[in-house]
């Protein structure tokens, strides 16, 4: 996926193809600058200062962001959730530098943003019918298209991310 070098969000340069994304399995294992993310009603406020001011944080503690995997995930929540941004450091250096080993299904969503809550309901509620899932542990975002890319694409993209709970024996 080729990014977009000639804007410091880092967008990839096209669109995301749903052959890549939808109903697929990732297993990631990665060290996140975890940053706290302001919401409202689910909807993530301010993340390119979010992005920045984390970048900005992770560089004063010497941290090494991962740019060939940048993808920086959102976790959701009603108001307060987490900004994680890709680390190369594999250590634990802070308490908000945290090693996450992920198992997460995921699904592409185009259109305004203001449907992505009914999408990721949607998405949820299938893979549950499919018995893919049981129940999910937390729902992650990652938002390849900034504001000053959506014009640029003609469209809003995220990449919907459910963990599933896994059932303790």
């Amino acid at each position: 996926m080729s990014q977009n070098r000639d804007y410091p969000c880092r967008c990839p340069q096209d669109p995301l193809d749903p052959k890549d994304w939808d109903f697929k399995e990732h297993h990631i294992e990665q060290t996140y600058l975890v940053m706290p993310q302001p919401m409202f009603f689910h909807a993530p406020m301010g993340m390119a200062g979010l992005i920045e001011k984390g970048r900005e944080f992770g560089e004063k503690l010497e941290l090494e962001f991962d740019d060939e995997h940048w993808r920086p995930l959102s976790l959701d929540a009603f108001f307060l959730g987490e900004m994680w941004l890709p680390l190369k450091t594999l250590s634990d250096p802070h308490p908000r530098v945290r090693r996450e080993t992920l198992h997460l299904h995921s699904k592409l969503f185009r259109g305004t943003l203001d449907g992505l809550g009914n999408a990721t309901a949607e998405f949820i509620r299938g893979m549950m019918r499919d018995q893919t899932l049981r129940w999910h542990k937390r729902v992650f975002f990652w938002y390849p298209t900034c504001n000053k890319c959506v014009d640029r694409k003609g469209m809003d993209e995220a990449v919907i991310f459910v963990e599933p709970k896994v059932k303790k024996k």
